[in-house]
């Protein structure tokens, strides 16, 4: 019995100087620090990647795009149909990273006739955020273009304001000219 008793008293103590012992504290801060770290690491890691290819997506549609316009207005004859795979021919020889994106669908809205819409949608896979049942991303671009002579022109215009246009150019002056010529400019 007292055999017991001693037992049990070694125990308990074990236990109280296990449970008042803090020096192993650090390493479960650690871990659930590391998780939450690698978390925020392979979010960032996919995000920029997700980026990246949303970037090459939108200036690849846009390529397709001004391609399929220029098509559509220098020869009138062809096909929705035709000018459908024409752009889409073109979007995936310029899209550098169609590799990595899944169930790539390409369409080109030509139901106006002054503008076309190419859209793409895709899955992109993730490579780090798995691990917390991130899969992947759903992307989904479209853009706007309009026709060549169809619809209205955006422009931007940039006036020097440093003092340099009240100086003579020619025997005029720099603000005398500017004025007439974007006079000239919004006449054409």
């Amino acid at each position: 019995m007292r055999g017991r008793r001693l037992h049990s008293n070694a125990i308990n103590r074990l236990l109280r100087n296990f449970y008042r012992d803090v020096s192993g504290n650090i390493a479960i801060l650690y871990v659930f620090m590391a998780t939450v770290l690698f978390f925020f690491v392979g979010g960032a890691v996919d995000y920029s990647r997700l980026n990246a290819v949303r970037a090459d997506m939108i200036e690849s549609m846009d390529a397709a795009g001004l391609a399929v316009a220029r098509l559509s207005v220098s020869d009138t004859s062809l096909s929705d149909a035709k000018l459908n795979d024409y752009g889409k021919k073109f979007f995936i020889a310029n899209f550098k990273q169609a590799k990595f994106v899944d169930n790539l669908d390409i369409t080109f809205d030509l139901s106006n006739s002054a503008v076309i819409t190419p859209c793409v949608q895709g899955q992109l896979k993730t490579y780090l955020l798995r691990v917390v049942h991130i899969e992947d991303f759903d992307m989904h671009t479209c853009v706007e273009i309009t026709k060549l002579g169809s619809g209205k022109v955006e422009l931007a215009l940039v006036l020097d304001v440093t003092g340099s246009m009240g100086s003579y150019v020619g025997g005029f002056k720099k603000i005398d000219s500017l004025k007439t010529a974007v006079g000239q400019l919004l006449d054409v």
